[in-house]
């Protein structure tokens, strides 16, 4: 009987120690577990302290000492401005691809220009297929430029020819997409505001106010028939009438008086330059999708045109072409026949006689453009003493 009793408390024994060591490993196995997860998750914890202390960092160096991509600056708008009135030949205007390239080597574009992999495999594309819809174009070679230089110029050269690859079977990059964009509003206020206001002859300002136009329709030319009856069809489809212009100037001395007293070397002359509208009221609503009229127009205008002034001969305002300045001619209700603005500049130092030309342009509508021009006479401050004596003898 003491063997079979023996036996059985052997086996209890040995069911107890299996179950203690059981217990034991289950025990072992938790506290490692939660060990493992306390441990993950103050790594995961201390990770994302100093990731989120980087991104501060990186915010406040960001907004202290950067820019935002495509940024137009003053020193960006300099550049422009003395790559566009330094071309060898003053007396020519720049052509387009000096002007895109202009464009293209500003900060603001570079920054702008596509930099990965990916993105260059999209200008491969963009490359061939501009070669093969635009077999006249010439595209320079990426070879001479940086790749940023090069890839901006590419995009440039795409927003231009934009509506001849319509049927293209083109896809890009919704980043690619996103640089366009941007690239084309900074390209439009470089050319403007750099290159247009900023040029030395009336040929250089023109050049880049005609081409900020086509580039903000993605029409490759100015006065090419196939662009200007594409502009046409878009007006038509938009209810609009094709905006038909003549202008008039008028010289005479800023705060002259009512009699108009003659201006002397260092006065102020008034240009006053009008705008006749022959299609006002064909449009009496404007389409809310419309774009601006101009770059540099004002908010509430409903039609703009940039107004150009420049020197029509020789003489002590420069040689004949070269630019006085800029205005921009806003109208606010499309009923108005007429639509004016008012330029000031100071008087030349010799007394003569002077020619003054000016160019509006549309920078809405392709191919839309008007000139003037006007006289006046720069008198000694004697002959001015002269004609007073005159007028006091019938007062």
């Amino acid at each position: 009987m003491e063997e079979p009793l023996m036996a059985e408390e052997a086996l209890r024994a040995e069911a107890l120690r299996t179950a203690q060591e059981e217990s034991r490993t289950l025990v072992t196995g938790l506290i490692t577990l939660v060990a493992t997860l306390v441990v993950i998750i103050l790594t995961f914890s201390v990770r994302m302290h100093f990731r989120r202390e980087r991104q501060k960092r990186a915010n406040k160096r960001r907004k202290s000492t950067k820019t935002p991509a495509g940024a137009v600056l003053k020193s960006d708008l300099a550049q422009m401005k003395q790559l566009v009135s330094s071309r060898p030949t003053a007396t020519q205007p720049p052509t387009t691809m000096e002007l895109l390239l202009a464009v293209a080597l500003t900060p603001a574009i570079r920054s702008l220009a596509p930099s990965s992999r990916a993105q260059r495999e999209d200008l491969a594309s963009v490359r061939s297929e501009l070669r093969r819809h635009c077999p006249e174009l010439e595209l320079p070679t990426p070879e001479p430029l940086k790749p940023e230089v090069d890839a901006a110029l590419l995009l440039l050269q795409l927003l231009l020819h934009e509506w001849r690859l319509h049927d293209s079977s083109l896809t890009l990059s919704d980043e690619i997409e996103s640089a366009m964009d941007d690239m084309g509003s900074a390209a439009v206020r470089l050319l403007v505001e750099g290159g247009a206001e900023g040029a030395q002859t009336l040929s250089q300002a023109l050049a880049a106010a005609k081409l900020a136009a086509c580039l903000r329709l993605g029409l490759w030319s100015w006065d090419d028939p196939d662009c200007v009856e594409i502009q046409n069809e878009r007006l038509a489809v938009q209810n609009l009438p094709r905006p038909r212009i003549s202008a008039a100037l008028e010289a005479r001395r800023w705060m002259g008086g009512e009699q108009g007293r003659p201006i002397t070397p260092g006065t102020t002359v008034q240009i006053t330059v009008t705008v006749s509208r022959h299609h006002a009221g064909e449009a009496p609503k404007m389409p809310d999708d419309l774009p601006p009229p101009s770059a540099g127009a004002a908010a509430a205008a409903k039609e703009s045109f940039k107004c150009f002034f420049a020197r029509d001969s020789e003489g002590g305002m420069g040689r004949s072409g070269t630019l006085i300045g800029n205005a921009d001619v806003d109208v606010a209700d499309l009923t108005d026949r007429e639509a004016s603005a008012i330029f000031k500049f100071a008087a030349p130092a010799l007394p003569g006689e002077y020619q003054l030309k000016a160019v509006l342009v549309s920078l809405g509508v392709l191919g839309v453009e008007a000139e003037a021009a006007c006289s006046f006479r720069v008198v000694a401050d004697a002959e001015e003493e002269e004609e007073d004596d005159d007028d006091s003898d019938y007062e």
